[in-house]
């Protein structure tokens, strides 16, 4: 099942709300992840408040890879429901009211709402539960922001990947094709995989459950975090202790984790001849100017913010050519020399910039680039993530709807 399906539920909530980082500190304050404890501490009697569905508030949302906790007392109503349960934060107009959700996307519309209607002390967490899972090995623990859950397993930020101290059973529970390279999806096949684990398909997991021994902690990973609970759950089913899945699997490990092997504790390989580099890593190329060329392969419509959904018209990148995929052959790439690196993009990391990529490669291309999250999470880590307003000057042409 793709990506996107999967989580179709949260990304069409994100897409509704792009709008919003125009009113950040503006209409209401934002806090980086960073530094909530230190303004939780200096608002006296603050509330939390989670806009989230009761499932993922309560860790039984039937996305499993929405199951990511929720900060330890949080006040909690669907963002949905708000409209006709506002009167029940009537008592807070004048308290400090810190609100959050998954990606801090649902967050900014609920934090306008609520300084559109009186509320005095509005502050949206940036990043949401998502980036305080990916970042919460890099975060001081803080008595008054403390995430609890009610599962059984425990959720690893990538970061671990990273730490020499763990020491981990690693099982890799996706597909014989994926973990062999031979699949057709080029976008799993390019996330590659870790040497030296254990390979056991979730299809077959059920099975294998009772023969796993080990007196190792278990680590579990998929392809987006959307097996890996299922898998864990298992385990934890059969008695099995000290249970842990990768958050958001491989894809939350490529796209946010540079994967290189003097960095990481294991030997991570790819079948694929193109680069995955993430938003930190296009950051350093940029700011090397080195001779890049950067293609969008969006629709044309994409690319001149004239897409029916209006979501996608979020402009591009700075200097991109636009070269849909479905377009590229020897005569649209005529002025793009094979040799410099380049780097193509889409709205996210969709199949499509996938395609491109191997359609380049094939075509000679020896150092194409895939930008992966797209103009989308380049943006949105720009808004979220304390140290990188700084990207924010390779987006242009954003309209002014969805700033």
């Amino acid at each position: 099942m793709r990506y996107f399906l999967v989580i179709g539920f949260l990304i069409g909530l994100q897409f509704s709300s792009f709008a919003q980082y125009k009113n950040d500190n503006v209409l209401y304050k934002t806090v980086y992840l960073e530094d909530l404890c230190q303004a939780l501490q200096q608002n006296e009697n603050f509330i939390l408040l989670d806009v989230r569905s009761k499932g993922e508030y309560e860790d039984t949302s039937q996305y499993s890879n929405l199951n990511i906790g929720h900060f330890k007392n949080a006040i909690n109503i669907n963002i949905n429901e708000l409209p006709a349960r506002i009167n029940e934060l009537a008592a807070y107009k004048q308290t400090p009211v810190f609100v959050y959700c998954s990606h801090s996307q649902r967050s900014r519309r609920v934090s306008k709402m609520l300084a559109d209607s009186g509320y005095a002390k509005v502050f949206n967490i940036n990043g949401g539960v998502s980036s305080w899972q990916l970042m919460k090995n890099n975060l001081n623990p803080c008595p008054v922001a403390v995430l609890e859950t009610k599962l059984a397993y425990s959720i690893e930020s990538p970061q671990v990947l990273y730490d020499p101290s763990k020491d981990y059973f690693i099982i890799d529970i996706r597909s014989d094709s994926v973990y062999n390279g031979t699949t057709k999806d080029e976008r799993k096949k390019a996330y590659g995989k870790f040497e030296g684990v254990t390979h056991i398909p979730f299809s077959q997991f059920s099975q294998v459950v009772p023969t796993i021994s080990t007196g190792k902690n278990i680590l579990l990973i998929d392809d987006y975090g959307n097996e890996s609970p299922k898998a864990a759950q298992m385990l934890v089913d059969k008695g099995y202790k000290n249970v842990s899945i990768l958050f958001n699997g491989m894809d939350a490990f490529v796209q946010y984790i540079p994967a290189r092997d003097e960095y990481l504790n294991l030997h991570w390989s790819t079948p694929v001849a193109y680069h995955l580099i993430n938003g930190r890593e296009f950051d350093d190329m940029m700011r090397r100017q080195r001779i890049t060329t950067v293609i969008d392969v969006r629709s044309k419509s994409e690319f001149n913010n004239q897409s029916k959904n209006y979501w996608q018209n979020v402009g591009n990148i700075v200097r991109a050519i636009n070269i849909p995929v479905d377009k590229l052959d020897s005569n649209s790439l005529k002025f793009v020399y094979k040799y410099p690196d380049v780097i193509i993009y889409s709205y996210s990391t969709n199949d499509e910039v996938f395609e491109a990529a191997r359609k380049l490669n094939e075509m000679g291309y020896i150092s194409i680039h895939v930008l992966l999250g797209g103009i989308s999470n380049l943006r949105w880590r720009a808004a979220n993530y304390k140290d990188l307003d700084g990207w924010k000057k390779y987006v242009e042409n954003v309209p002014a709807e969805n700033q």
